[in-house]
Formats: structure tokens, C-alpha cells, sequence
């Protein structure tokens, strides 16, 4: 096993949360590593830093520390600092992940910048690197010298990142552009290329009816891996800011052009039940569409509206957040996010004469007579509204709105539940008094999240449910 340090940066794989289930695989080893920047690790009878922290899994979900790659690196608060300072970059190896790591190689004056390390069929070794314009080197069997440099792509804009592969006689190299948050791809049947390029992120995938993503932001930085039945996997981070970055899974295929992308879900994953037995043509799922919900009841009475879709509540504080294409609203129709159970409260999209309000109801009950038999008490009062301004031609998102519920379902909590919207999914605007859940006895089950479109007049609209997050507050 060999650990690679540039100027800055380990080598690294890094892991976005997925469906599938990786725990019933064959035991194989997989491993991970990651970067420490100026921390060292614990007890050590060495003044010197060790860094770059290797983990250890058999499933690629759960992981262990089991050492470190780079055991010394020489480092004294009174090193001068000097502009010209060289670049190193360094080889370690070790007989195994464990250790010991001992440096192989260092090459002054040379910075593999954010690097892939890559050992072809004939066991010759090269490295991808750079920022930009994107090089490969080819070294010595013995790793100790650059036989040749040749830039092989160049980005119009930034590019980082350069994990690389032999897959099937071809060859890839990932990148990242950091400030757009896009993942890369680029191949070539020759290590030097030419390389033509695709954009991991095309579809802008938004893993809406797999598991979500517990963190509002796209993977970046990532590599590829397979597992014994052939399966491949996107593994990156997410930067959680003060949770620093956390390793993310996905599964991916390869398309018919030969990249690698995130598989479109075609089905709900399983934490996802309907409130009704759904009426399968009033949505379609999957494609750039992403979800479609069409109208599939005439109704006043959120309880008999079919196909409401709905997502269990994490606790203790969570907040779901739906954004909402309403543009195929027709007069009458009604869609949003509710907060259901015998008591419920919902923020929604009214489409009435034209005019699309966003508005908050509540005390919308169910009861239950002797025999034990609910139906509907009370349809609910408008607590809140405010109109939709029409979409400018130079509007980011023209047509859609993004809504919010964030529900305290603590069991000693206030039980207490705040609705808000937004134009462009980054300022969000409190609507409405907040909503007190019951907890009463007779209707034991939990509060959910409840994503609804249905019709008052007539059917015919959808409406398009274009993404879906819950996070804790």
C-alpha cells in the first residue's frame, strides 16, 4: 500500500448516503484515507506531526481508525517562513495499512497537487495532478523519479482533485470544481490521452426518493470503488462546515458513453408509505422530472386527498423542506408540505383564478364516534397567506417556491411546529403563528411529513416535487 502527500493534500477516497445495502457483503478489505492538516494524533514519543489518518471498513459504511500514512513530518514554532519556500512532495510505504510507514521517496521542488495515484496493468506507476490543466507523470518502477509529465486536459474554470482509474481498458480521472460544486469526469483509452470530458452532475442529481442526503450539499472531491458483485459506488464528502467534511455513499452505473453517473432512482425508497392505496397514474417518478405529483382527487379535505405522500418525523427537531414547481398548478389546486395526523396544519400552494398564494391552515381535525370509526371534524381555517409575485424572465427559479416545516416532536418538548418559505431556497420567511401538535391517546400514531397535491374543481394540474431534505435543528 502506498500514501501519497503533495504540497497540501493526502491522496485521499472519501465517502454520499445511499440505499443500498452494503452490511450482507463478502468480507473484503476496504480502505480510506483522509487528511489531518495541522493536527497530530495522540500520545507519541516523537515531537514530529504525523498525519494523514487511514480508516479501515469490510462494508464501506462503517470505518475504523487504524493509523496513520505519513509518521513524520519535521515541523518547530521557529522555522523561518520564506515566500520561496519549495514544494516537497513524498512517498510512504509499509508492509502493511497498519505500519509501520516509513518515506520512500521525496521530490524536492515538485508538488503533485491534489493527486490520484494509479498503478497500470503492467504494474507501471503514474500519478494525476494539478489545478486547471490537469497533468499525468509517469515514475520509475522504483517510485523515486518522474520519467515523463504531460498535461492531458485543461478546464475552463477551476479543477482539482484527480483520483484516477483503469476500468475495462479505459482510463479516468475525476475532478472537482470547487467553487460550482461539480463533479467531473474526464477519459481516455491512453493514460495521455486525449481525454474527453462529462459532467458527473448533468442531471443535477438530487437523491430525493433514495434515502436523503442528511447534508445540504452535493458530494465533491470523490473517487469511484467497486465491490465483489461488481457494484460501483461514488465516494465523496460533504462540507458540513462545523462538522467539518463527512464521507458521503452512492451508488453509480456507467451510461452507454462509458461515465460513470449516480443511478436515477425509478422508486421510493422504503422509509417513504402513502396515506392512501396511491393511484399509480397520478405519478411518475424518476428523469428530470424528478417526482410528478398529479392531481388525483377533487376534494376540500386533505384527509381524502389521495396519493399524499408521507415521511416519518426524526426527532428530537427536524425540519423538512420541499421545493415545489408549481407552474402546472390549475385553478383550485392545492399542494404542499403538511404536518398530519387528527390534528394537522400544512403550508401550501393555492392556485386560485391565476393568482398562486402561498398560505398556512390549521385545526384541521379528525374525529372518532362510538364505534370507533374516524372521519373528518373539521376541514381546517386559513391562518396565513401571502401572493406569489409573478416570476421575472431573469429569475433563478421561475416557478417555484420552496417550503418549510420545522417540527419539535421532543416527548418534554413544546411540541411546536414553524412554517416558512423562500424564492430562492436561501432566505426563508417565517408564515403563520406556530402549530401545536396533540398528544393524545386515541390516535397513537406519530406526526408525519406529508407532501399532497389535490384538486378543489377539477383534475388535470401536478405539480413537480423537484427536491426533498430533512435536517436537524
Amino acid at each position: 500500500m502506498i500514501a501519497m502527500l503533495g504540497a497540501a493534500l493526502v491522496v485521499a477516497l472519501a465517502v454520499k448516503a445511499s440505499a443500498t445495502s452494503l452490511t450482507s457483503q463478502p468480507v473484503i478489505d476496504f480502505y480510506y484515507s483522509t487528511s489531518s492538516m495541522h493536527y497530530s494524533p495522540g500520545p507519541t514519543d516523537t515531537y514530529y506531526l504525523r498525519r494523514a489518518p487511514l480508516l479501515h471498513s469490510t462494508d464501506l459504511v462503517n470505518w475504523e481508525y487504524i493509523g496513520h500514512s505519513v509518521p513524520t513530518l519535521d515541523w518547530g514554532s521557529n522555522t523561518p517562513f520564506k515566500a520561496e519556500t519549495p514544494t516537497h512532495s513524498y512517498i510512504y510505504t509499509a508492509p502493511s495499512a497498519t505500519g509501520p510507514w516509513t518515506k520512500w521517496a521525496e521530490y524536492p521542488n515538485q508538488c503533485f497537487y491534489d493527486c490520484g495515484l494509479l498503478f497500470d496493468d503492467n504494474e507501471s506507476p503514474y500519478i494525476a495532478y494539478g489545478s486547471k490543466t490537469i497533468q499525468v507523470a509517469q515514475l520509475s518502477s522504483d517510485l523515486k523519479t518522474i520519467v515523463s509529465t504531460r498535461a492531458v486536459y485543461t478546464y475552463d474554470g477551476n479543477a482539482e482533485g484527480s483520483p484516477m482509474y483503469k476500468i475495462k481498458g479505459t482510463y479516468y480521472i475525476l475532478n472537482i470544481d470547487p467553487a460550482k460544486m461539480i463533479q467531473y469526469v474526464v477519459k481516455s483509452t491512453s493514460i495521455f490521452g486525449p481525454y474527453r470530458s462529462f459532467n458527473f452532475w448533468t442531471a443535477r442529481i438530487v437523491l430525493f426518493l433514495a434515502p436523503e442526503n442528511p447534508i445540504s450539499a452535493n458530494g465533491s472531491v470523490g473517487g469511484i470503488v467497486d465491490d465483489p458483485q461488481g457494484n460501483w459506488y461514488y465516494m465523496a464528502f460533504c462540507d458540513a462546515y462545523h462538522g467539518g467534511r463527512v464521507p458521503v455513499l452512492a451508488p453509480i452505473s456507467f451510461n452507454d458513453q462509458g461515465f460513470p453517473q449516480l443511478l436515477d432512482p425509478s422508486d421510493f425508497g422504503p422509509q417513504w408509505e402513502w396515506n392512501h392505496n396511491p393511484l399509480t397514474s397520478a405519478f411518475s417518478v424518476g428523469g428530470n422530472d424528478r417526482l410528478t405529483l398529479r392531481t388525483a382527487s377533487v376534494t376540500h379535505d386533505i384527509y381524502k386527498a389521495r396519493n399524499t405522500l408521507t415521511h416519518r418525523i426524526p426527532g428530537p427537531k427536524s425540519s423538512a423542506t420541499i421545493k415545489l414547481s408549481y407552474s402546472n398548478m390549475h385553478d383550485g389546486d392545492c399542494a404542499g408540505l403538511v404536518l398530519l395526523r387528527d390534528l394537522s396544519s400544512w403550508i401550501d400552494i393555492v392556485n386560485h383564478n391565476g393568482i398562486s398564494t402561498i398560505a398556512v391552515w390549521t385545526n384541521c381535525t379528525l374525529t372518532r364516534d362510538n364505534n370507533s370509526i374516524w372521519s373528518t371534524g373539521s376541514l381546517g381555517s386559513l391562518q396565513a397567506s401571502v401572493d406569489i409575485p409573478p416570476p421575472q424572465d431573469d429569475a433563478a427559479n421561475p416557478g417555484s417556491v420552496w417550503l418549510r416545516a420545522t417540527a419539535d416532536i421532543a416527548p418534554s418538548g413544546p411540541r411546536t411546529v414553524n412554517f416558512a418559505y423562500s424564492f430562492d431556497g436561501i432566505a426563508f420567511e417565517d408564515i403563520g403563528d406556530p402549530f401545536v401538535m396533540v398528544k393524545s391517546w386515541e390516535f397513537f400514531l406519530r406526526y408525519r411529513y406529508g407532501i399532497f397535491n389535490f384538486a378543489t374543481r377539477a383534475l388535470g394540474g401536478s405539480v413537480r416535487v423537484e427536491s426533498f431534505a430533512i435536517n436537524g435543528v
